[in-house]
């Protein structure tokens, strides 16, 4: 069943507007468009390039990411507060990940030409939604790259380990070892 179309007077006062006054958060209910979902449906598949901004009003999302035609990795949730399509506002490509209703819910979607039409006529919502936005996408990317120097890290250890059992050419034939790099001052 797609998601259904309903009408709210107001967008609630928590995630990125709950700094703004009931007026402004009227406004955002008509800048964009409210629908409810159900348990299993799917609201963005991986792949398919959209330009829209979420905010979850209520329920649980899971974001997951195909491994192969036949399964998928769980890799988050987004629950009541949590946007996601943040980036394709700004830069659209196709969905990295799937997002799945894991319970029913509410949404308020916004594509990317009511955001810039909302930014440029109220300089109020344009701050909060635009530092919501650009916070909100820092802390992904500081999570990401911690992620990927943990990862490194873990490769780093696990090939000394390697080499310290057997010599680099039996480990990885024809491979150099990496470059040693300068110590952090």
């Amino acid at each position: 069943m797609p998601m259904l179309e309903i009408k709210r007077l107001t967008v609630p006062a928590y995630g990125f507007a709950k700094n703004l006054d009931p007026e402004r958060r009227q406004l955002l209910a008509i800048c964009g468009q409210f629908f409810t979902f159900e348990e299993g449906e799917v609201i963005v598949n991986e792949g398919d390039t959209h330009t829209d901004l979420y905010f979850v009003l209520e329920g649980t999302l899971m974001l997951r990411r195909r491994i192969n035609e036949h399964s998928y990795a769980p890799i988050g949730t987004a629950k009541r507060g949590s946007t996601f399509g943040e980036l394709n506002l700004f830069h659209p490509l196709p969905a990295r990940t799937t997002i799945l209703a894991v319970t029913s819910g509410e949404i308020w979607r916004l594509s990317k030409e009511q955001f810039e039409a909302m930014i440029a006529d109220d300089l109020v919502i344009a701050r909060e939604a635009l530092g919501y936005l650009c916070t909100t996408l820092a802390l992904r990317l500081r999570r990401a790259t911690e992620r990927y120097a943990n990862t490194k890290e873990e490769y780093d250890q696990l090939f000394d380990d390697l080499v310290e059992e057997r010599s680099l050419d039996e480990v990885l034939p024809g491979v150099e070892p990496p470059p040693e790099q300068p110590a952090a001052e």
